[in-house]
C-alpha cells in the first residue's frame, strides 16, 4: 500500500475589522481542528512559526504556522495576514488554511499518480515488478521525458501488450 500526502485541500476565510465570523468562506476542510492528526488520531508538532511584517507604518503583516505529524507524514498549514488603519485598529484579516489529504493505492493500480509512483519506488524500488503494465508504461514515460528531455507520447492501448516496441 502506497500513501500520499501530495493532494490538498484549502480553505479561505476574510474577516473586517475585529469581527469574529468571516464575511467570506471559499472552500471546506475535513478537519478543523488545528494542530491534530485525524489519522493517528493525536496532536501534532509545530514545526514553523514565522511572521514577516507588512512594510507599513500601521502595522500588520503575515503569520505562517506548519504543524505536522511524526507518525503518518499528515500536515497543516496556516497562513494569517493582518492589517491595521491610520487610527492603530484592526482594519481586516485574511486566514488560508490548507492541509493534506491521505490517499492510498495498492502498487500494481493502474489509478495511481505516476509522481506518486516515482516516489514510491526511489525508497523501494524492489517493487517494481508489482506495477501494472499501464503505469509501467507511463512511468517509463516519465522517466524518458526526464532524462532525455524531450516530449513522450504514450500510444498504447488495452490489450496491446504483445504489439508494444
Amino acid at each position: 500500500m502506497i500513501l500520499d500526502y501530495s493532494h490538498t485541500q484549502e480553505r479561505r476565510l476574510h474577516y473586517r475589522l475585529a469581527s469574529t465570523e468571516p464575511d467570506y468562506v471559499q472552500g471546506t476542510l475535513y478537519n478543523t481542528r488545528t494542530g491534530w492528526c485525524p489519522y493517528d488520531n493525536k496532536s501534532t508538532e509545530l514545526v514553523f512559526d514565522g511572521f514577516d511584517p507588512l512594510d507599513s507604518p500601521h502595522g500588520g503583516g503575515e503569520n505562517l504556522k506548519i504543524w505536522s505529524c511524526d507518525s503518518c507524514g499528515y500536515w497543516q498549514s496556516s497562513r494569517t495576514s493582518t492589517w491595521w488603519n491610520d487610527l492603530a485598529t484592526l482594519e481586516g484579516q485574511n486566514l488560508i488554511e490548507k492541509h493534506s489529504m491521505l490517499r492510498h493505492f495498492d502498487i500494481d493500480s493502474v489509478n495511481i499518480p505516476i509522481s506518486t509512483l516515482r516516489n514510491y519506488l526511489k525508497s523501494k524500488p524492489n517493487l517494481i515488478y508489482r506495477v501494472a503494465p499501464k503505469s509501467m508504461e507511463l512511468l517509463v514515460k516519465s522517466v524518458f521525458s526526464d532524462f532525455f528531455e524531450c516530449n513522450v507520447y504514450h500510444c498504447g492501448q488495452s490489450n496491446d501488450w504483445k504489439r508494444r516496441t
